[in-house]
């Protein structure tokens, strides 16, 4: 079991990579997993490098090496290909960054009531069904009574975001004195917000009410193929609840 860290609104953890501690952001909206240029030289990382060239969550990607010897709750982890880049680091301050990628190799569980991870062997024959598409967790929570499909399941968002063509359906109520706004993504796409209250949000067990939600429009250069995102769920749904992802299956449970 590992403890979760609390910086800056944002959830970070503890892990070795050749012997020596790494502070990670923990964020499962990430694709693929990040570790810094000074730590990877530090740590004299030399594992073989794979053809580069992709878009990570973080812009271009110029260097990715394979990692051995990563210890995460006392599981070692080989085998595992990190991007070698600092652009992360202007958001976050921390060594990388674990992604979906290095999560979903085995059933995870977050505690977002005792600030805990852990990868666990509980099998979930049954339960909340999620898909996993270009490296993402998608649920299909219930807004305001309305089934909603394709929700990212984000450990690195702060709070609940909806696509912008989803909110006169979901009859979102908007708040009039917030001030909209524009913010760039850390791929340089312009996002566009405004801000709405959502009477009612429900998986399962897990039920909120009155809660703030973020209209969002993306530019149409980040919208991606055959990526059917439809919002984000963030630290302002799941904090306080538990959370198990059995990754064969595609059950979750929460609690």
């Amino acid at each position: 079991m590992i403890e979760l860290i609390r910086i800056q609104n944002k959830i970070f953890c503890e892990i070795e990579v050749n012997n020596k501690k790494a502070l990670m952001l923990l964020d499962t909206g990430a694709g693929i997993s990040y570790i810094s240029k000074e730590f990877a030289t530090n740590c004299k990382i030399v594992g073989k490098a794979k053809s580069a060239g992709q878009t990570g969550n973080f812009g271009n990607v110029k260097e990715v090496k394979e990692i051995n010897n990563i210890l995460i709750d006392g599981i070692k982890i080989n085998k595992q290909y990190f991007i070698i880049d600092d652009k992360f680091k202007k958001y976050f301050p921390c060594d990388g960054v674990l992604g979906i990628d290095l999560l979903s190799k085995m059933n995870i569980k977050f505690d977002f009531n005792n600030n805990t991870f852990a990868f666990n062997s509980e099998n979930i024959t049954k339960g909340i069904p999620f898909s996993i598409n270009k490296n993402k967790i998608f649920l299909n929570p219930k807004i305001n009574g309305i089934e909603v499909k394709n929700l990212i399941f984000d450990t690195g968002a702060t709070n609940l975001s909806i696509e912008k063509g989803l909110v006169a359906k979901l009859n979102l109520k908007l708040i009039e004195n917030d001030a909209d706004f524009k913010i760039g993504d850390s791929n340089g796409h312009l996002i566009d917000f405004k801000t709405y209250i959502i009477d009612t949000f429900e998986i399962e067990n897990l039920k909120k009410q009155n809660i703030i939600s973020y209209g969002y429009c993306f530019q149409k250069s980040r919208k991606l193929k055959n990526f059917n995102q439809n919002g984000i769920i963030g630290k302002s749904i799941f904090d306080g609840h538990i959370f198990n992802f059995d990754f064969n299956s595609k059950f979750c449970s929460i609690e």
